[in-house]
Order: structure tokens, then sequence, then C-alpha cells
């Protein structure tokens, strides 16, 4: 495989995936040889740190993963708190005092009690948990 088409298929793999990815993980997914992508790797966080963009690959423990570029930090704070003060639904504010009154619930649980699915209303009730943590981490 030629390194462009190696690259790109790393970038597709990083861009998906919900956690960082060890070059072991991504040579199990691509059959291709550890040495040939960790130089794909390595040229991939090169360009795009030369090329100053949003997205940068980080690297820890050699593992990999897409990443906002840390010089857009105050940029990206005022981004999520935008999205975070977004006011809740009435049916996030339902199931949220549902959780807050019977404590420690389990989905199925919450969708007997609602009698309907929850899974989105919990996706996005974890989302603004979380986007807290990430300003508050952010705020000096």
């Amino acid at each position: 495989m030629n390194n462009t088409k190696l690259q790109s298929i790393i970038e597709s793999i990083l861009f998906v995936s919900h956690k960082p990815l060890s070059l072991n993980e991504i040579k199990k997914i691509i059959g291709e040889k550890k040495d040939n992508i960790k130089i794909a790797l390595d040229q991939l966080k090169e360009s795009y740190k030369k090329e100053n963009k949003g997205i940068v690959i980080l690297e820890n423990n050699q593992n990999y993963q897409f990443a906002s570029n840390p010089q857009n930090a105050k940029a990206i704070k005022s981004f999520l708190k935008k999205e975070v003060n977004k006011e809740m639904t009435p049916a996030s504010l339902e199931t949220l005092s549902i959780v807050a009154y019977r404590g420690p619930i389990e989905k199925q649980e919450l969708e007997e009690i609602r009698g309907v699915n929850c899974s989105i209303i919990l996706c996005f009730t974890n989302k603004i948990f979380i986007l807290n943590a990430i300003i508050n981490a952010l705020s000096p």
C-alpha cells in the first residue's frame, strides 16, 4: 500500500474512533507493517503541526487520537459554554428528575418509569455533563 493511501486510511480510522488507538490496534485493522504505520503517523502528525490545523494528532504511550489544537482553547471553551447553556427539553428535565429522586438507576428502569426509550435523552444529558467537565478543566 502506498504511503498516501495508508495516511488516508489512518486519518479515517482515527476520526471515527471514540478512543485512542495503539499501533497494534491500527495494524490489526489495516493489516500493514507496524513500521509503515508509524512512519505514516509521524508524517501525518508533522503535516497537521506544520500547517497549523485546527486538529492535531496526539500521541501518548504509543496511542494515537485526534484532538482539537490547544491553541484554539479559548474559542472551543466559548463554543462549549454555548452548547451547555442550551435549554433542556421537558423530557430531559423529567429524566433528570427521576435520576435525582431515585439515585443511581439503570436505563431499563428509567424507561419503565417513563414508558419510552431514553437513549437519546441520556446521550444528550451525558454530553452536557461531559461538556461541563471540559469547561471546568479549561477554566483557570
